[in-house]
């Protein structure tokens, strides 16, 4: 068993560490566009990363979601 000042110090990097991913993923949220960000609300991997503040989890989905909607509109067009 750790010792009470050991787990006082975890505790508090691991708060540090969730306000940390809280901030980024708040800067995500809004460096997306709005069209963006209608497509994702309607992604449920999306809905439950931004609900657990995983931010490499909304970055990935963000980022697979505007490939495949580039990639339509690209073959839409020709």
């Amino acid at each position: 068993m750790l010792a009470p000042s050991a787990n006082m110090y975890h505790a508090k990097q691991d708060q540090a560490r969730k306000d940390e991913e809280g901030k980024l993923c708040t800067f995500l949220k809004y460096s997306f566009s709005e069209e963006a960000k209608m497509t994702l609300r309607s992604t449920p991997a999306y809905l439950v990363a931004d609900i657990d503040n995983d931010s490499f989890a909304m970055y990935t989905i963000a980022r697979d979601s505007h490939a495949f909607a580039t990639r339509f509109a690209v073959a839409q067009r020709a």
